[in-house]
């Protein structure tokens, strides 16, 4: 036989309605919306973003032009031959100069270098490394000392026979003269063409058989006047 107190179950509903109050309180409590306080930060990250190809496209473009920086210092300066002047044989003293970008002045030094046989006044202007000459006043072709140059393919410092095999002077003959008859220090070898009545002149060393200089004359004639040339 089961016992109970006088109204238990009244007490019993009485405590369970309480308790499901609570509970029902608590819940709402919790269930309610609460702002949370922002939390702050120094990072930058965004979060991850698809990469364009902007990036890549500048880089290319660095990459190229360091290529071509480097390209044109090997090919462009320190591969760089010499200049041909075989079209500037016949230019004046300004008309060379705005030819090459150089500056030439009247220069005695280099009329002594050049072997002639003219009778008249030669003069020249120049700069140690190239000079036009005169003859009288008249324009009588260019003198080169610098390797900076070559003419008609010839370079200074070729070998001799190289110099003659790859020379595009047109020549009909040649003459040799020795410049020191004592010491032999060089010879003048001289490529003349008596139809088109020019010449050019290759100096060579005699010791390594070398080309030092080259002089061109449009003028075979004068300047073989006192050699009586035939």
């Amino acid at each position: 036989m089961e016992l109970k107190l006088k109204d238990e179950d009244k007490l019993d509903k009485l405590y369970y309605d309480r308790d499901d109050d609570r509970l029902q309180d608590i819940n709402s409590e919790y269930a309610e919306n609460v702002e949370l306080p922002m939390i702050k930060t120094t990072s930058t990250y965004t979060g991850p973003k698809e990469k364009g190809h902007a990036g890549f496209i500048i880089k290319l473009l660095i990459f190229a032009l360091v290529v071509g920086g480097a390209a044109y210092l090997v090919f462009g300066v320190l591969l760089k031959g010499p200049k041909e002047l075989m079209d500037c044989v016949n230019m004046d003293t300004a008309q060379l100069e705005d030819e090459l970008g150089i500056k030439l002045t009247r220069n005695d030094d280099t009329y002594k270098r050049v072997r002639h046989y003219a009778s008249g006044t030669l003069t020249s202007d120049g700069n140690g490394d190239i000079a036009v000459l005169y003859l009288d006043g008249k324009q009588l072709g260019i003198h080169i000392d610098s390797d900076d140059y070559k003419l008609f393919n010839i370079e200074i410092g070729d070998a001799r026979y190289d110099a003659e095999d790859k020379m595009t002077y047109q020549k009909e003959n040649t003459m040799q003269i020795m410049n020191d008859m004592y010491n032999g220090t060089s010879t003048s070898a001289f490529y003349y063409n008596t139809a088109k009545n020019d010449c050019i002149m290759v100096n060579y060393n005699d010791k390594t058989n070398r080309v030092v200089s080259m002089t061109y004359f449009n003028d075979l004639q004068k300047i073989t006047q006192r050699l009586n040339f035939n």
